[in-house]
């Protein structure tokens, strides 16, 4: 992910969530917000299934951040 100058790396166990505000797709660790430059389609196509979610078309949520439904 690139991070203003930098290129930063996220591993999927840090992901909490994905998220759409209607403008920017954001990234949401345990530790921070990320702006995507992807859009929420894009990003869900690119997620191991068995460990992301969909719950609708502004959230993807990861599986290892859920503790009760």
């Amino acid at each position: 992910m690139n991070t203003g100058k930098k290129l930063d790396s996220i591993t999927e166990d840090e992901i909490a969530n994905f998220y759409s505000d209607e403008r920017y797709a954001i990234l949401a660790t345990h530790e921070g917000k990320f702006i995507l430059n992807q859009t929420m389609m894009e990003i869900h196509t690119k997620l191991d299934p068995t460990l992301f979610f969909r719950i609708n078309r502004k959230i993807i949520t990861s599986l290892l951040a859920v503790d009760d439904i």
